[in-house]
């Protein structure tokens, strides 16, 4: 018997090889993710060295427009950047915002998350991986017509 890595091995099993700790060699990555739907989400994980630490940064692949994106931030190691990254995207993967009834989109609940972008110049929303023109998500927001609201921007 051998040992590695601390375990010890029969003379029929290979060593296993060190895994490298460098980012360079573990991003971009890829990654598959369920939604509370059942819907398949494939992600590209891309990862940059901050000035103050690690920033991985995930965006769903094959769709032509919005698409769900997540962005987490550690000063220490890309690896706890990575974990709360998956814990941002499995939260967000969890809860639906938003659904189609006829031809507009009405909220789920009494709280929308979502993106700010622009879509063909003009501003627009990315609810649920959704891309709302200015125009759908005014009308979403008419179901709530009297409420009062609260906004809150937050960073990536």
């Amino acid at each position: 018997m051998h040992r590695n890595n601390g375990r010890r091995l029969h003379d029929w099993e290979e060593p296993e090889e060190p895994r490298s700790e460098d980012p360079e060699d573990i991003f971009p990555m890829d990654d598959v993710l369920t939604d509370c739907a059942g819907r398949k989400r494939k992600f590209k994980i891309e990862y940059w060295k901050a000035p103050t630490g690690h920033v991985v940064e995930a965006k769903e692949v094959g769709r032509k427009t919005g698409g769900y994106e997540f962005r987490a931030f550690d000063s220490s190691h890309p690896g706890l950047a990575l974990g709360e990254l998956r814990r941002k995207m499995n939260q967000e993967l969890s809860r639906r915002y938003v659904e189609k009834k006829g031809a507009s989109w009405c909220p789920r609940h009494d709280e929308l998350r979502g993106r700010i972008t622009m879509a063909d110049g003009a501003p627009a929303f990315v609810i649920d991986g959704q891309l709302l023109t200015l125009e759908e998500f005014g009308q979403l927001l008419c179901v709530c017509e009297g409420w009062n609201f609260y906004f809150r921007f937050e960073g990536h």
